[in-house]
């Protein structure tokens, strides 16, 4: 069995472990604890140097830094044999009006509110706003939203230093032309330290004043 924990740092452990797997997270850290395997079978060959089929490994506890209050974006349990490549997907399932991509479920908010009050709402969901990863999800978050929308993204701690809610650094970048510009320095504006979505005509992202009025999307595992 293979299990893949994509961690909110952002990394994937994939282990080849026994089925006795438990997950105990918290706020601050994942545990991965695997019982150990019983004795591999040797294979023996032409060669004097002793070959191991080994189809599990014993392993240590993992301990995943967790910056956030969910311990991880999502876990997907993927099944493999040795005599049988076809791999199967744990299925999941969302809440009643929430959507599905992936291995994550999102919710498009039905009403607009500060960058700051949509990610309240969607902490009082189980969730956060949505940290965006893939280029597949941001067409798939294109798709929800008729209108410009908050994302977990800003720079509030450093100015011009993005960074997701999950305090992780922004790598992926789908800036429209000429943006992030802080307002290019026009007062009307104020300090723009928050992201957004435009409408489905320009599905870039601009910054924003934290305190514009916006619609936001909240994303949680499934």
């Amino acid at each position: 069995m293979c299990v893949c924990v994509y961690a909110y740092l952002r990394g994937v452990v994939c282990s080849a472990l026994e089925p006795h797997v438990s997950f105990t997270p918290n706020d601050r850290s994942l545990s991965l604890v695997a019982i150990s395997p019983p004795r591999p079978n040797p294979i023996t060959g032409d060669n004097r140097n002793q070959l191991w089929a080994q189809d599990s490994i014993s392993s240590s506890v993992l301990l995943l830094p967790a910056p956030r209050l969910l311990a991880t974006k999502y876990t997907c349990l993927h099944t493999h044999s040795l005599t049988n490549t076809t791999h199967t997907k744990e299925k999941k399932t969302c809440p009643s009006r929430w959507s599905m991509f992936s291995c994550s479920c999102y919710l498009l908010s039905e009403r607009s509110g500060s960058w700051d009050e949509g990610r309240k709402d969607c902490r009082n969901k189980g969730a956060d706003l949505v940290v965006i990863e893939s280029p597949e999800e941001q067409n798939y978050l294109i798709t929800l939203t008729q209108n410009p929308t908050w994302i977990g993204l800003n720079d509030k701690e450093e100015e011009g230093k993005w960074k997701w809610i999950d305090g992780t650094p922004l790598t992926l970048k789908y800036w429209e032309s000429n943006q992030p510009d802080n307002g290019a320095g026009d007062t009307r504006w104020g300090e723009e330290d928050c992201a957004h979505i435009r409408t489905p005509a320009n599905t870039l992202w601009n910054d924003r004043s934290c305190g514009a009025s916006l619609h936001w999307v909240c994303e949680k595992m499934s």
